[in-house]
């Protein structure tokens, strides 16, 4: 008969299982219960999912300052020239008549802000029009609510003061950071708010 001798990795593993595992397992599991039903009011469920299909009309209902500093403009772009008879790409088409929506500085008392540029309401429920994501087809194919259970939630930290986000979809990339974020510190430079701190990705560093 042979014995197959087992490694000192396996030996660690077959210790770990017999003696570790379970209790540390329902450490973890009280650790989860405890953290989502701490945070259940800050992440939205399928359920409780509403979205408002205009900013403005929760701001106002709020009764919270939203100021406008651009109005919404309509741009028509003119189409390249073709070369012989080839079909021009479907991006120009798409692209030539274009409305740039006005831009504006929202305020959220109460808000809440993730690192993948979801605003939240006070009660937790996603403002998508300044949460959009590329990835998203719709608003709930949000991040936010592909959130896993198995996966321990961040409970978010309390900041006393104005916090300005500089948050968008893909704002790692060089293209949106240029486009999407900096502009904000324009529209923050002709604002009389007096930011105590700024909300930036980690990603941006």
């Amino acid at each position: 008969m042979t014995v197959k001798e087992l490694t000192p990795r396996t030996r660690i593993q077959q210790f770990y299982k017999k003696t570790l595992y379970h209790p540390l397992k329902k450490i973890e599991q009280s650790l989860q219960h405890l953290l989502l039903s701490t945070t259940k009011k800050i992440i939205p469920t399928f359920n409780s999912f509403k979205r408002f299909g205009i900013v403005h009309h929760w701001i106002h209902r709020q009764n919270f300052p939203n100021k406008q500093f651009y109005p919404k403009e309509q741009i028509l772009r003119p189409l390249p020239k073709k070369v012989q008879n080839k079909a021009l790409h479907p991006l120009f088409l798409r692209e030539e008549n274009v409305t740039i929506p006005e831009a504006c500085i929202h305020t959220i008392k109460d808000g809440i802000i993730t690192e993948k540029a979801a605003h939240i309401s006070p009660r937790g429920e996603l403002i998508y029009e300044l949460s959009e994501e590329f990835t998203a087809e719709a608003p709930n194919q949000h991040s936010l609510f592909t959130y896993k259970k198995s996966r321990l939630p961040i409970i978010p930290k309390k900041i006393d003061g104005i916090v300005a986000s500089l948050v968008a979809s893909s704002h790692d990339n060089y293209y949106h950071w240029l486009f999407d974020v900096l502009p904000r510190f324009h529209l923050l430079q002709q604002s009389d708010f007096d930011v105590d701190y700024y909300y930036v990705s980690q990603k941006m560093g």
